[in-house]
């Protein structure tokens, strides 16, 4: 084979995984699979259960960030492939605010996952749009804690 041929035989085999569509699943972060969990409990604490007062405009807003983080790692393709309603098994306490007090700590405990330096760009990128909505969540279960 002439210099020529192998040296387009060399760029074709340097193209073909470009060409197969990179459908190879973006590695999963330890620290996402360990504070998606968090955040999903954070929320069902948070969610409104029969008996408690009215849901006032922090706690709506606390939701929200949750939600908004949660997105976030799943658009990512960062996370593990569970079920995005999934939580952790705990015992739900019967006071509203008990409650609100367990999902600060887990915001808590999911930041601290996060905190860790991203292993790339894009990585950082996602993780500081996640801390920023923890952390918006987190002032906001603050904030409804004072108001109580």
């Amino acid at each position: 084979m002439g210099t020529q041929s192998t040296a387009l035989l060399a760029a074709l085999l340097l193209t073909l995984p470009l060409a197969a569509g990179g459908d190879e699943a973006p590695a999963r972060n330890p620290d996402y699979v360990h504070a998606l969990p968090d955040l999903r409990t954070a929320r069902w604490l948070l969610t409104p259960q029969p008996g408690d007062p009215p849901l006032r405009t922090n706690e709506d807003q606390a939701i929200q960030d949750i939600n908004l983080a949660i997105r976030a790692v799943i658009k990512s393709g960062l996370y593990d492939s569970t079920d995005v309603s999934e939580h952790e098994q705990m015992q739900m306490a019967q006071d509203h605010t008990t409650r609100m007090h367990q999902a600060l700590d887990l915001l808590h405990r999911a930041h601290a996952y996060l905190s860790k330096e991203a292993p790339d760009p894009m990585g950082t990128l996602v993780r500081n749009q996640v801390l920023e909505d923890i952390d918006r969540a987190g002032r906001a279960v603050g904030l409804a804690l004072e108001a109580r």
